[in-house]
């Protein structure tokens, strides 16, 4: 038995035991409120089927009835008392994400009822208005200065990154120094304590600066309120990740380059989220496998030496919702026929287009007297060639050369793409 990173998506290291708090308990006063939320459904038969199990004293599973279990619907943020700062790292990317999401729950819920399941008329999940409206003065980091139309600024301070971890002590020690000289606050974030009790002995006791743990890629300065902080690690920290730019329908090559919540594209059966990685009991053996989610209720496993079977798909307009399909649905079929049908339409226009180009008569260019210097000055594609023009390499040189010559003797349009061709000057 052993601790498992999300992220990572594998074993970190190995415990005796663990503490499993119960996922949900059967009490007296909730099975009120669900049977009376279910009563005005009689009839339904998945509602009969849960009030059945009501009556027998379990709880159903659905999240259907989840509205009806509790008086008043609460997050996190509900929690948070006066003194609690929330900060959000591109507010407007962590606004479009709750947007998605509850778009694409209105959309489940959309397809579960047109199939017959039952739903309470009140709210499933936070919006981005009742999540704004619990907010008390957040701290917002936005890589590129940008209006916030939901919050009021009450200050906007300038943060420089630096660019790296510290795993140097001298390198870290001179910085921190200078620092305080400058009557900076300065904050160390220690990998871990051991490195956290070797600082503080280093640096002794002063008042400005504040040693503790924690795990930051790399440290920033806030000269407005001078404040530094600094990130001291190993030197896997040093390199600071690189920024994905996925292009729609571009290849998964590992699990790094995907995240639990990522659209993606299965070959065979459409748009769906990628929902990390599962362990799956088949005939007495556990595998690992991948776990998709698609619309309604819908759920794909398939094994992990298949992740060639799903490229990352991504919306260029942030604003645009997408649209999960349905397995056993014809939508992806129709998809996938009607742009194999559009490619068709434009390789025939493409070679309609090149048909009457090819008929057009261009000019013609006498040959040239010499097989290795081109004496009449010939312009292709802008670069204009003569005898003194100095000398010109052989090999592929002359060849590609070659090729030029044979065009431009003859009276076609000419169609020919060149990359990287070097002349001497």
């Amino acid at each position: 038995m052993s601790l498992f990173d999300v992220n990572t998506q594998r074993r970190t290291e190995p415990v005796d035991g663990v503490r499993i708090t119960p996922a949900k308990e059967y009490r007296a006063e909730i099975a009120e409120k669900l049977l009376e939320a279910i009563t005005p459904f009689e009839g339904n038969e998945y509602a009969d089927e849960d009030a059945e199990k009501l009556r027998g004293g379990i709880l159903p599973k659905h999240d259907r009835w989840l509205p009806a279990c509790y008086g008043k619907a609460a997050n996190i943020l509900d929690y948070a008392d006066k003194d609690t700062t929330v900060v959000f790292f591109e507010y407007n990317a962590c606004m479009e994400a709750v947007d998605g999401f509850a778009s694409r729950l209105k959309e489940d819920i959309k397809t579960l009822s047109e199939e017959g399941y039952p739903f309470l008329n009140a709210p499933y999940c936070f919006d981005e208005e009742r999540i704004v409206s619990k907010l008390s003065s957040p701290i917002v980091f936005e890589t590129l200065p940008r209006s916030l139309n939901d919050l009021k600024l009450d200050e906007l301070a300038e943060i420089k990154l630096f660019p790296t971890a510290v795993s140097n002590t001298a390198s870290l020690q001179e910085d921190v120094l200078n620092y305080l000289d400058g009557k900076y606050k300065v904050f160390i974030v220690a990998a871990n304590e051991e490195h956290a009790k070797e600082l503080k002995k280093e640096f002794g006791n002063d008042e400005n600066l504040d040693i503790s743990t924690g795990d930051l890629p790399w440290g920033f300065i806030c000269p407005e309120q001078k404040t530094a902080v600094f990130s001291f690690g190993q030197k896997k920290q040093l390199k600071k990740p690189p920024k994905s730019r996925f292009k729609r329908g571009e290849a998964i090559k590992n699990f790094s380059d995907i995240n639990v919540g990522d659209y993606v594209v299965h070959v065979n059966y459409g748009i769906g989220v990628y929902d990390g990685i599962h362990k799956v009991e088949s005939g007495g053996i556990i595998n690992d496998y991948i776990r998709l989610k698609f619309a309604g209720t819908d759920v794909l496993y398939f094994p992990c030496s298949q992740l060639d079977q799903i490229s990352k798909y991504t919306v260029g307009d942030s604003g645009v919702k997408v649209k999960l399909n349905k397995l056993g649905g014809n939508d992806w079929q129709r998809t996938k026929a009607k742009v194999k049908h559009s490619v068709k339409d434009l390789a025939k226009e493409l070679i309609a287009l090149y048909d009457v180009r090819r008929k057009i008569k261009g000019h013609a260019f006498s040959p040239d007297d010499q097989i290795g210097n081109i004496t009449a000055p010939h312009c292709l594609r802008g670069f204009c060639f003569s005898a003194g023009a100095g000398e010109i390499g052989g090999g592929d040189q002359l060849t590609l050369i070659g090729q030029h010559q044979t065009i431009c003797f003859t009276d076609g349009i000419m169609e020919l793409i060149q990359q990287g061709f070097p002349v001497a000057a």
